[in-house]
């Protein structure tokens, strides 16, 4: 049965729908639209042309279908400043809040530790399994099996020093303070799940933002004529 995450999905879908609305107005008011679509016409035409035409005639005819991309290429870099910045934002927005599954209460949650060198673990709050640790260089990368609640894994190196995380259930971020742990990797989230389809079977959220923002894309530009 397919599973949708349906709070994180409207959330994701309608962000994206909005940006590209917005986007498409931008484009729409910097751009010089009928010359677009003069452009656009003509490149039609020439493709059409070439396929008939000798070699030599298509040479000439693909040098003024590659001006014709230029002019397409020159107005979107008018718009690109305007739209880059507030799409970085949201990209990072969406991506602190719905790239990792949150950590389930009382439930077992995989978490993958890069270490600096190795441990000694002890607990609070949390039972914990180790299930596979490697050594690449001075990196030491540990795998558990948590089942979290509201409580530390307490990390210390032979010696003095160490590093603690802080696990809250619900969230989905998990944090780490001291450098013993260069990072922390939570499993992915799922928006969703269990599609009846070869391919994807599942879908993150930058999956459902994308495949979202080609239509809004589409359907923004057909209602308000954007080339």
């Amino acid at each position: 049965m397919v599973f949708v995450d349906w709070p994180a999905f409207l959330i994701i879908s309608l962000t994206a729908t909005a940006y590209m609305l917005v986007s498409t107005l931008v484009q729409k008011h910097l751009t010089d639209q009928q010359k677009l679509r003069e452009a656009r016409e003509r490149l039609k035409a020439l493709q059409k042309e070439v396929r008939t035409l000798p070699p030599e005639e298509a040479l000439k005819r693909q040098g003024e279908m590659m001006r014709l991309n230029t002019l397409f290429m020159r107005e979107q870099m008018r718009v690109m400043p305007w739209t880059l910045l507030p799409a970085l934002i949201i990209f990072m927005i969406l991506a602190a809040a719905y790239s990792s599954q949150p950590v389930p209460q009382g439930e077992p949650v995989r978490l993958t530790l890069t270490l600096s060198q190795p441990v000694n673990v002890s607990l609070t709050g949390v039972n914990v399994t180790i299930l596979n640790q490697s050594q690449e260089g001075e990196t030491l990368q540990v795998t558990l099996m948590l089942t979290a609640k509201e409580g530390r894994l307490i990390l210390t190196p032979p010696g003095n020093g160490g590093s603690e995380l802080s696990l809250t259930a619900g969230s989905p971020r998990v944090r780490k303070e001291g450098v013993l742990v260069k990072r922390v990797k939570l499993p992915a989230r799922m928006i969703i799940d269990d599609l009846p389809l070869p391919w994807p079977k599942r879908l993150t959220w930058l999956g459902v933002y994308i495949l979202t923002a080609l239509l809004a894309s589409m359907l923004w530009r057909r209602v308000l004529g954007v080339v």
